[in-house]
């Protein structure tokens, strides 16, 4: 009879693949931490747009999610053991990281993302450590502390493969690592619970789905000949419309590019990404007064977003170097510190050219200086 956490006539005791089995789990798990998330916040910005706001939302989802079946899987734990509650928070994990391989828009992201929490606190996470203490009586504090050790390096190692597959490949490559590394763990698990790996066939089918969207998103960008097919079959939507006038722009026919994305903007004046292509390609016309206003309309729409930030510094970085104005009102500041009139002019003129950073220092500056001059401190 086998004794939880020792050696049986010479064999090793069955706990310990277990516990490995589990540990590998919770090691594939870390694709659902905020940290591998954080890797995918510029990525996302540059191609959709989302704010940091935006992203994170998915995240507290899932978690109010998890936090609720948590309390049910406890109970079914209890009844039937670990391994179901595992084998589905895996397969929950694969299809999710499947899911945001081929993702198009933010509803399918907190689809996604959010059934991944879901299983990582609803499933996976409450399972595990019941799942070793079955095995473990006399090394049970030393199987959990492996098991919460491995844990933690997936947590640190899994956002660094992400960054290296979003830098040498594309970030939709990054998801789908992260599906075959739990699909991987995952069979290994029901193979070691002594279970029928059923849910192989599953995984096969939801990688092979995901592989071949994620090839057709890889073929649709950047490519001018399907940007101007669907261009003629909808020359009304702004979705092609945007895609080929980008595509243009970026290919040196820069005025075809800035009158579809003028017609872009005439259908969907809110729509962020189309300002910040028609202020990318009107800096590549030389029409940097043109390029500053769609430029602020984008930061103003999607606040913080890297590639608006540093079209926007650039832009104004040129302005202000052909500005004579704003030389000699800045000289006139300084010969007239007192002058309220100059100053704000001044404050304006920034605005105007998109120095928004130090226009708020100045005006803020001003505003505590007229507040102590209007409230002065009285002196015992």
């Amino acid at each position: 009879m086998h004794r939880p956490g020792m050696l049986n006539q010479g064999k090793t005791y069955p706990g310990w693949r277990i516990l490995a089995a589990v540990s590998g789990m919770n090691f594939a798990n870390g694709a659902t931490t905020i940290a591998v998330l954080t890797v995918f916040i510029l990525p996302f910005a540059d191609e959709f747009g989302w704010s940091r706001t935006e992203i994170a939302g998915a995240t507290s989802i899932g978690a109010l999610l998890g936090a609720a079946i948590a309390l049910l899987t406890g109970r079914l734990t209890d009844s039937i053991g670990a391994r179901i509650p595992l084998v589905v928070g895996g397969l929950m994990v694969v299809v999710a990281m499947a899911g945001l391989a081929a993702m198009q828009t933010l509803i399918w992201f907190y689809v996604a993302f959010g059934l991944a929490r879901l299983a990582d606190q609803g499933f996976i996470q409450p399972s595990s450590a019941p799942a070793i203490s079955k095995w473990f009586l006399r090394h049970r504090g030393r199987a959990l502390a492996i098991l919460f050790f491995v844990t933690s390096v997936g947590g640190v190692v899994l956002p660094l493969v992400v960054q290296v597959t979003i830098d040498t490949v594309h970030w939709r490559a990054a998801w789908l690592i992260l599906a075959v590394v739990m699909l991987i763990v995952g069979v290994l698990l029901d193979k070691k619970l002594h279970g029928p790996p059923a849910w192989v066939v599953v995984g096969v089918i939801v990688f092979a789905m995901t592989t071949r969207c994620w090839t057709r998103s890889a073929e649709w960008r950047h490519n001018g000949t399907l940007y101007a097919a669907a261009y003629r079959d909808q020359p009304d939507a702004v979705g092609p419309l945007q895609l080929y006038g980008r595509w243009l722009t970026d290919h040196d026919e820069v005025e075809r590019g800035i009158v579809l994305l003028n017609r872009v903007i005439e259908i969907d004046l809110g729509y962020t990404d189309a300002h910040r292509s028609l202020g990318r390609a009107y800096l590549r016309g030389g029409r940097v007064g043109q390029a500053l206003r769609h430029l602020q309309i984008a930061e103003m729409q999607a606040p913080g977003h890297t590639s608006t930030s540093n079209l926007l510094k650039s832009v104004s970085s040129m302005l202000s170097r052909r500005d004579d104005a704003l030389e000699r009102l800045r000289e006139a500041v300084l010969e007239h510190p007192e002058d309220v009139a100059i100053e704000l002019d001044l404050v304006k003129r920034l605005r105007d050219l998109g120095l928004l950073a130090e226009a708020l220092d100045r005006f803020t500056l001003h505003t505590h200086i007229a507040s102590g001059l209007l409230h002065p401190v009285k002196c015992r």
